[in-house]
Parts: structure tokens; sequence; C-alpha cells
């Protein structure tokens, strides 16, 4: 496995995250996430024990993983123990996972520039957003890290302006007839039972109806931090 481009990671803390070519496995470029006790800062480990972390972290992105195959979520290659020989042999864990061909929301649109988003946009933005969670909660799959940083927006298959105003973030970015959005980083989950009730359109239509407008307000600024019933 030959590691490539270092790639931003919600957590920051337990995990670094690169893409990477496994020819073995598959000659597309892949992602691996690394799963390191030693690379937990200093001041996180006074607070969290690294092994424990390590333990719930891994299983926990690895049962989200399993259950949300072939829904917006990065198809899975598979975990794996590594060893890093220049380090006497010790292992991490990695995860091998699609490499998505787009840009996450934090990227896409930095707080400052929340307040440039047209309403169109905006309204796409948060409706695809909670699709992803619902689609989430109908596998029993419950993100407890629910950011901005955790959507990727593929890129669009055409490269022209889709709003009118001119300081929209995601103006050459989102296509408003073609929004597709992935769900990435699973490690910080709650794993259930599934809520088969959201598989039907009106209750779907009711939970997206009744959460819009707070999350309209307050998602993409980053103030919420766990998605709410």
């Amino acid at each position: 496995m030959s590691l490539d481009e270092r790639l931003p990671c919600s957590m920051r803390k337990l995990t670094h995250v690169w893409t990477v070519h496994v020819p073995a496995i598959s000659n597309l470029t892949l992602v691996a996430k690394i799963f390191d006790p030693a690379y937990m800062s200093d001041e996180s480990s006074k607070f969290t024990d690294p092994f424990s972390f390590l333990n719930i972290s891994v299983s926990h992105e690895v049962a989200a993983c399993l259950r949300l195959q072939d829904t917006n979520v990065p198809r899975f290659h598979g975990h794996f123990l590594m060893p890093i020989l220049s380090q006497g042999d010790r292992t991490v864990h990695v995860l091998l996972m699609e490499h998505i061909d787009g840009k996450d929301f934090r990227i896409l649109v930095p707080v400052q520039k929340t307040k440039d988003v047209c309403p169109a946009h905006k309204l796409a933005i948060i409706d695809m957003a909670l699709n992803l969670n619902l689609d989430a909660f109908v596998r029993g799959v419950f993100p407890l890290d629910f950011q901005p940083r955790n959507v990727i927006l593929r890129t669009p298959g055409r490269r022209i302006e889709f709003c009118e105003k001119d300081d929209c973030p995601v103006r050459s970015e989102m296509d408003l007839d073609d929004v597709r959005g992935v769900l990435v980083d699973l490690e910080n989950v709650g794993l259930g039972d599934p809520m088969k009730k959201l598989r039907k359109p009106a209750y779907r239509t009711k939970v997206v109806n009744k959460q819009r407008r707070r999350y309209l307000k307050r998602w993409l600024e980053n103030e919420i931090q766990q998605w709410r019933q």
C-alpha cells in the first residue's frame, strides 16, 4: 500500500487519512483511514484512554460501514491490521474505502461564508443532509457528529453557474437538479435498532419538515453538535 495525499479528518484525535493505491485490491484510488493510538495528542490522552478509544472507534465505524453499504456512504473495501516496520512491527488498524470525488461542506462553505449561500442552495443542502442522516437511521446507524465537514458533495457532472447570486459559495459547485451528497467519518456513531418507519415517504417527509427550519438557521454555521429528535 502506498500513501499518496494526506486528507482532512474530522475527529483529529486518533486517525489520519490518506489517498492510497493498493494494486492487489484495486487499480482505483482508495482512502485509507488509519487508526493509531500513538497519534493521539498528549492533551487528548489526558482525558481518554487511546486504546479503549481505538477499539470503540474502529468497531463502530466498521459496523456502520457494513450496515450502510449501498446507501450514500463510501464503498467499504475492508478492515486490516498493518505492521509499521520502522517501529518494531507494531500494528495499526486500517480501513480502506472508496475515494469520493468532491468536497466537504466545511470546505465548500466556510463559516464566514454561510450568510452568502443563496436560499435555493441552502434549502437543497439542508434537505440533502437531513435525508442522508435519515438513510442511516433506517439501517440502525445514528451519527453523533453530524457536521458539515462530514458530508461530501460529489463534483457536479457539468460545470456551469447554478444560481444567479454572484457571491454564493456553491454557485458553480452544486447542481440543484442533481444534488449528490455522501456521509463520511462514521467512527462517532450510535448503533441500534433500524427505524423502519422512515422508509414510509409520508413519515419521512414529516420528519424532514419538522427539522428543516432549525437546521436552515444553524447547521451550516456549525452550531448543532448532535441530531435531536
